[in-house]
């Protein structure tokens, strides 16, 4: 039982810590494939966007990946205290844990709550991004129209140029259009 107590813990912190850095905060391109002779082709592509990976990551929902991965540390330290230093039966191990993963999750998610409410919510004009660096995060597609981050902010891009980008490429934000900015590759 404290082998799963430990693993409980330590994937919950590694969860914790890895959505905590950020680490998510860019595309996920999962894919692999396998040609079987005589023209079978079974291949499988997972695309994750950055947008839905911080809906849940970033949210402050009841579960997300933060609440849940706090959860489950909750409940592997809980299982080591009362197993280990307090001796307790299978029963009231189990019982706590679960009590000490809501409390720890309960936390996390009022953090959070706390973190999100505290954002900014004014508008910035567009305008003040011209001559701003740019990394592209959604590459331009066939109509031209991409995602950059400039300034840790998320908007639609054209390139001037009409030249093709790719995620992580560096431009320079040279105008400002309705919903749009058209950069230009560096």
């Amino acid at each position: 039982m404290t082998a799963l107590y430990v693993v409980f813990t330590i994937v919950g912190l590694a969860i914790f810590a890895v959505s905590a850095l950020g680490i998510f905060d860019h595309d996920l391109d999962f894919g692999h494939g396998l040609e079987i002779g005589h023209g079978m082709d079974m291949s499988h592509d997972f695309d994750i966007g950055h947008q839905a990976i911080e809906t849940h990551i970033y949210s402050t929902g009841l579960f997300s990946v933060r609440t849940i991965s706090a959860f489950l540390a909750g409940f592997g330290i809980a299982g080591i205290v009362t197993k280990l230093l307090l001796e307790w039966g299978v029963g009231f191990q189990l019982l706590s844990g679960f009590v000490m993963a809501l409390a720890l999750a309960a936390l996390a998610y009022g953090i959070m709550k706390l973190m999100y409410n505290q954002q900014g919510g004014s508008v910035r004009d567009s305008r003040t991004l011209i001559g701003q660096t740019a990394v592209v995060t959604i590459g331009t597609g066939d109509q031209g129209i991409g995602e950059c981050r400039v300034e840790n902010n998320h908007y639609t891009f054209r390139e001037k140029n009409n030249v093709k980008l790719f995620p992580n490429q560096i431009g320079k934000v040279v105008l400002s259009e309705p919903g749009v900015l058209i950069i230009e590759k560096s």
